[in-house]
């Protein structure tokens, strides 16, 4: 494991970012396929609404260059 992720430093933080993204639009995209309502589909948009959404409301690290993105 790089001392990166193990410090917990910037790269970790937008990795984490990057990945709660994809499972975001990875939901999305689940949710709108879908041709009746599935539970389990509903609730991992919910989720992963949630946990994106708390990222991006938290922004990256002090000091990125992309803090104003959010």
């Amino acid at each position: 494991m790089p001392a990166w992720w193990r410090a917990g430093g910037e790269g970790v933080a937008l990795t984490r970012s990057s990945h709660a993204l994809l499972g975001f639009v990875t939901a999305l995209w689940l949710q709108f396929r879908s041709r009746r309502h599935q539970a389990p589909v509903y609730w991992f948009a919910v989720v992963m609404l949630a946990v994106f959404g708390t990222l991006a409301a938290d922004g990256p690290p002090r000091g990125h260059v992309g803090s104003t993105v959010f």
